[in-house]
């Protein structure tokens, strides 16, 4: 389902500076192996969290904690 979704997307770059050429590019060619398919899997388990587990905003520190993603860093 990633890689059907990176395949109709379309626009410029957001936060990370990829537009979705590059995203399609990275998530749907056979040029990187298995690295893509990696990464779609990973998407689909942030997915996943994102839809099934209560997140918090408001504690930095916590496990459950959003505060990165939102920040659009993706890292603590």
């Amino acid at each position: 389902m990633i890689k059907k979704a990176a395949l109709r997307t379309k626009g410029g770059s957001g936060p990370s500076g990829l537009d979705a050429d590059g995203w399609r590019r990275i998530l749907a060619s056979n040029n990187y192996g298995t690295v893509n398919i990696d990464l779609r899997r990973s998407f689909a388990r942030v997915i996943q969290k994102l839809c099934k587990e209560k997140l918090e905003v408001d504690k930095p520190n916590s496990k459950t904690s959003i505060e990165a993603f939102l920040a659009c860093r993706l890292i603590l």
